[in-house]
C-alpha cells in the first residue's frame, strides 16, 4: 500500500514510520545523495514535505494532509 494510504485506510502511525525510513534511506548529504535527477526541484520538495509530515493530497482545497 502506498504509505500515505495509511492516513485513511491504516493505522497513521504506518505512515510516518514508512516516510521516515524511505528519508533516511534514500537522501543523504555527500554525492549521490539524491536517489535520482533533481528536475525543477521535485525531489527536494518532496523531502521536505516529508521531514515535515505533510503531503499535499488534493490540490482542491488547497489544505495539505497531516
Amino acid at each position: 500500500m502506498p504509505p500515505y494510504l495509511y492516513n485513511y485506510l491504516g493505522p497513521p502511525w504506518k505512515t510516518q514510520k514508512i516516510i521516515r525510513e524511505l528519508l533516511a534511506e534514500n537522501f543523504t548529504s555527500g554525492l549521490g545523495g539524491l536517489p535520482g535527477n533533481e528536475y525543477s526541484g521535485q525531489l527536494s520538495s518532496w523531502y521536505v514535505f516529508g521531514a515535515m509530515d505533510l503531503y499535499p493530497v488534493s490540490p482542491i482545497p488547497d489544505l495539505p494532509d497531516l
